[in-house]
């Protein structure tokens, strides 16, 4: 199963919350169901075959990576304070991380943003000043959770080479159990999310071009994930669980856990897989990584999505260009995991649909990433819904029937010069005689519009218009 990661900056909160965290875990056990590719696994095998205990090994010189397998003294919250974050003033720098040619990394706090569910007044922000800069512009913003659950610690700490970037590693975790962990890089000058690992994460060159992978392996559960930068400056994920278990020859609901930790200080170690066999009974089989990674690759290789373009004036007179690649998600449908805006050659915003959208509405997200529609010219939609003179980006959420058609909606903010998330609304029609959004509706037999007044606080449904009932007050 592959991932991809976005290319550009994007500067949309990122949840941290509980339930994020568990819908991205389950979305990792809930992959698409694949028959056996004969023709790989043989291939697979022969690779086996041909390099016996051969294991690529790293480069000569070794990018510094830290060993994000240690807990790390930094931000720390305790369990039982009602108040999630600790004493202190706004903006005062909690962690900082400098970055190898300049530029720094930091977690500050921050007084929570206005319209967003936290659990106290002050978060955690991470934060990007450049090279010679003093302004200090927030990434995202660290949740501390909706269920009472906060992070037991936040770590910062640089890197140099991971994935050919330069940057910082944030580590958050949740009791013993779980971590969460982002490497943000800079790519052109800007800080971007190239990856996102879980637990333990550390490089081999597993391929052998001299450019190591970024392995992430949740050892508790057994998931292994494996990072590559493409020729284009791309970053993309692999999930070795489903390779491994064709490999093996096991049934397509066989859980086969992997465990790579052994790479971590011997390149030429192996991968171990286990799995029940019918009777139950655990059975333990030795990988060769390389081969094992050859054959993730060749189920699912590379490939580029279709590349969807809208022009957008603005009302002050300025010219954006709406970017998104339209992947294909399987025979039926397409979906899109991120937006870029442009203003000519400035990229202004880069929107990653998984972490701008309440927590709630990410389990609609095929994958727990990409958004579902049935062709590429209907997977992006524009309107003017808070009807000041600059139109609105909407993405459609989930494939249904065809009567009511849901969008998620991000409005455009001219001071921020950017798009702020703002509803999900069905069949959404903006009338300018009233002010109002009209969205047509079907439930059932019964058929209603329902008009919404949208700002930048959300959609307030204004009143309800039935056939059976011509004007029912919302």
């Amino acid at each position: 199963m592959k991932h991809r990661f976005p290319r550009s900056y994007f500067s949309t909160p990122l949840s941290g919350s509980d339930s994020l965290v568990k819908q991205r875990i389950q979305n990792l056990m809930e992959s698409p169901k694949k028959r056996p590719p004969t023709a790989v696994i043989a291939l697979a095998v022969l690779a086996i075959a041909l390099c016996g205990n051969l294991v690529s090994c790293q480069s000569a010189q070794t990018p510094q990576v830290p060993d994000t397998s240690q807990v790390h003294s930094g931000l720390s919250v305790p369990a039982d304070q009602s108040q999630g974050a600790p004493d202190g003033s706004a903006g005062e720098v909690l962690l900082r991380a400098d970055v190898s040619g300049g530029g720094e990394f930091l977690v500050t706090l921050e007084d929570a943003p206005e319209g967003e569910q936290y659990m106290s007044d002050q978060v955690g922000a991470l934060c990007y000043r450049a090279p010679g800069g003093e302004d200090i512009r927030i990434i995202a913003y660290l949740d501390y959770g909706p269920e009472h659950h906060y992070w037991n610690s936040v770590s910062l700490e640089p890197f140099t080479g991971v994935l050919g970037y330069d940057g910082a590693v944030l580590r958050y975790e949740i009791g013993a159990a779980w971590a969460g962990i982002d490497y943000y890089g800079l790519v052109d000058g800007q800080p971007q999310l190239i990856a996102t690992c879980y637990n333990t994460s550390f490089q081999v060159d597993l391929d052998g071009d001299g450019a190591p992978e970024l392995l992430s392996n949740y050892h508790a559960s057994g998931f292994l994930d494996v990072f590559q930068r493409q020729d284009d400056g791309q970053v993309l994920c692999w999930q070795l669980n489903d390779a491994a278990r064709e490999l093996l020859g096991q049934e397509e609901d066989t859980w086969v856990s992997l465990n790579a930790l052994d790479l971590k200080d011997d390149p030429d170690a192996a991968v171990t897989a286990e799995w029940r066999d019918e009777s139950g009974n655990w059975v333990s089989w030795e990988l060769e990584p390389g081969a094992l990674f050859l054959a993730a690759k060749a189920e699912d290789p590379p490939e580029n999505g279709e590349l969807l373009e809208r022009t957008l004036p603005t009302a002050s007179g300025r010219t954006l260009t709406l970017r998104c690649a339209v992947q294909s998600l399987d025979e039926y449908a397409v979906g899109v995991d991120r937006v870029e805006v442009w203003e000519g050659d400035t990229l202004l915003q880069a929107i990653v649909v998984a972490d701008d959208l309440p927590p709630e509405d990410v389990s609609m997200l095929r994958d727990g990433r990409y958004t579902e529609t049935w062709q590429a010219d209907t997977a992006l939609l524009l309107a003017d819904l808070d009807l000041d003179g600059t139109e609105d980006l909407g993405l459609m959420g989930w494939v249904t029937n065809g009567a009511n058609l849901p969008y998620w909606f991000w409005l455009w903010d001219e001071e921020a010069g950017q798009f702020r998330y703002c509803c999900q609304l069905c069949n959404p029609e903006p009338d300018p005689a009233s002010g109002l959004v009209a969205c047509a509706l079907r439930d059932g037999q019964e058929h209603y519009t329902e008009y919404y007044r949208v700002t930048k606080e959300g959609a307030e449904l204004v009143r309800r218009v039935s056939e059976d009932q011509p004007d029912a007050a919302g």
